[in-house]
């Protein structure tokens, strides 16, 4: 018989899973002892894979060697399969979050346990400029220096589970 050697996943993904069944099991069988509020963790997902350059033998050290290559129908995909799967573990909520250029799928597995996904917004959704605007630029001290032009943005979001 041939043994593989787990993957550092692999092995983090196995502990973490001994250790909450432990943990389970511990509170379940020690009533008196003190619970904290709450279980609440944060996972932040992102397939950005940085590539080193054509030219990047030939660039000094201050310049850029790598750029970044975002996957984000792999950030989709995975959110909607975790969205997927959490209703079918008999998450109590599922629920999207947009603030700003952030995204948090928040799952509830009870008033004390959950779990959230974050990822940037544009891995979930399209982002269309719809125009400018001129603001006050402010600098350190809150300091007004000038105007600039700033973008005014919608955002196009499918649904996950949809």
């Amino acid at each position: 018989m041939i043994e593989t050697e787990l993957s550092y996943e692999e092995k983090r993904r196995l502990a973490m899973i001994s250790g909450l069944r432990k943990l389970a099991d511990f509170i379940d069988t020690n009533p008196d002892v003190k619970l904290p509020y709450a279980f609440s963790e944060s996972v932040y997902v992102d397939n950005t894979e940085w590539v080193r350059k054509d030219n990047a033998d030939e660039l000094d050290a201050t310049d850029d060697k790598y750029h970044k290559i975002k996957h984000t129908d792999l950030d989709k995909q995975q959110l909607a399969t975790v969205a997927r799967l959490a209703v079918r573990a008999g998450a109590e909520k599922v629920e999207k979050d947009y603030q700003g250029l952030n995204f948090k799928l928040k799952i509830q597995f009870s008033d004390a346990v959950s779990l959230t996904y974050q990822a940037d917004r544009d891995a979930v959704c399209t982002k269309k400029v719809v125009g400018y605007e001129t603001k006050e630029k402010v600098e350190f001290e809150k300091k007004v220096v000038g105007t600039e032009e700033v973008e005014v943005v919608e955002w196009e979001c499918d649904p996950l589970l949809g």
